[in-house]
């Protein structure tokens, strides 16, 4: 008669308490760390010289028909 060998299951690493290990290092890092805004970058955006007043619709459909005629494949579609 032979006997039957059991073998007992090895410790397994649990993945959870893992997870929850490195997700509460992500939230601690995350909430002491100092946000400093950059001041040292300073740009001055030009200003658009048509921004100052506005454009006549019929100038606008002028320059897409114009700019139609260059391209061939545009369509002016002006909304009111």
């Amino acid at each position: 008669m032979s006997r039957l060998v059991r073998r007992r299951p090895g410790p397994e690493l649990g993945l959870t308490p893992m997870i929850d290990v490195l997700f509460l290092v992500l939230l601690f890092l995350l909430l002491t760390t100092t946000i400093r805004v950059a001041t040292f970058l300073r740009v001055t955006l030009p200003e658009a010289a048509v921004g100052k007043r506005p454009i006549a619709l019929d100038h606008l459909a002028r320059m897409l028909a114009a700019i139609r005629e260059r391209r061939g494949r545009l369509r002016p579609h002006v909304r009111a």
